[in-house]
């Protein structure tokens, strides 16, 4: 599904244990995972290709027999206070306050629209697997209902737990238009 959109699918030749995006949903549902299971880990692509090829994870997802669950994982802002791992930035607070009202409204758009040398300066990593999950979800005549079940910022880094349900039907005219 990825090769007829065009995005590329390179494979990694092992999992890099010090990928926490993976290993911390991995070790925690450890008892609870199916037998078969894909890891996909964040690139540095730009956004608008991790949202292209989350279309392509759904359109396969599509073609399966049996039900299957998509987990997104990373952290958000690095940088949210001083003693934050990368100190504090001083925008951090408003990255962090724009992610969770995206990830609370299911706006791919805000997310695609945040200043791409800023996430990196506030050093967050939910950007991309989000815009994976919400492209694998969003052609399915769906409409989706976020819920976050948790925001937190310890250690000065910020974290939101989302759960996202199937709300009501919606036309294929509804689809997010112009991002994939």
């Amino acid at each position: 599904a990825a090769g007829r959109r065009g995005v590329a699918l390179p494979a990694a030749a092992r999992w890099e244990e010090g990928d926490h995006s993976i290993g911390v949903p991995l070790r925690l549902l450890a008892g609870s995972l199916p037998p078969s299971l894909a890891v996909v880990s964040m690139s540095f692509l730009p956004p608008q290709a991790h949202f292209e090829f989350g279309e392509a994870i759904g359109e396969a997802l599509d073609s399966l027999a049996e039900p299957a669950a998509v987990l997104a994982s990373g952290d958000a802002v690095h940088s949210l206070r001083a003693d934050a791992p990368h100190g504090r930035h001083p925008r951090g607070q408003e990255v962090q306050a724009a992610i969770e009202k995206a990830l609370s409204e299911w706006d791919a758009a805000a997310l695609l629209g945040l200043d791409e040398e800023l996430r990196r300066a506030v050093d967050e990593s939910v950007v991309s697997p989000s815009l994976m999950l919400m492209g694998a979800l969003n052609n399915t005549q769906q409409r989706w209902q976020p819920r976050i079940l948790a925001a937190e910022q310890p250690w000065g880094v910020g974290y939101v737990g989302v759960l996202v349900e199937p709300g009501e039907p919606v036309e294929p005219s509804e689809f997010v238009e112009g991002l994939g």
